[in-house]
């Protein structure tokens, strides 16, 4: 059986994505289930939201973790 991989990027509403190799960059050292974990609290956020804004969520979600991130 093949495994299928997941897609796992933030649509943001300028039909722009912050996709999970961007995240990977910012954050070396992030695993997997932290990453999945933040991000889905982040994708829960309500639509028509700034990319800024996105990016400042994404931010406390992840020193809410204490995970560095280079941004």
């Amino acid at each position: 059986m093949r495994k299928r991989s997941r897609k796992l990027a933030i649509k943001l509403p300028d039909s722009d994505t912050i996709g999970l190799k961007f995240i990977k960059r910012l954050i070396p050292t992030l695993s997997k289930k932290k990453l999945y974990a933040t991000l889905g609290k982040v994708q829960s956020y309500p639509e028509g939201k700034e990319k800024t804004e996105i990016l400042e969520m994404l931010k406390k979600e992840f020193e809410k973790r204490n995970i560095d991130y280079l941004w």
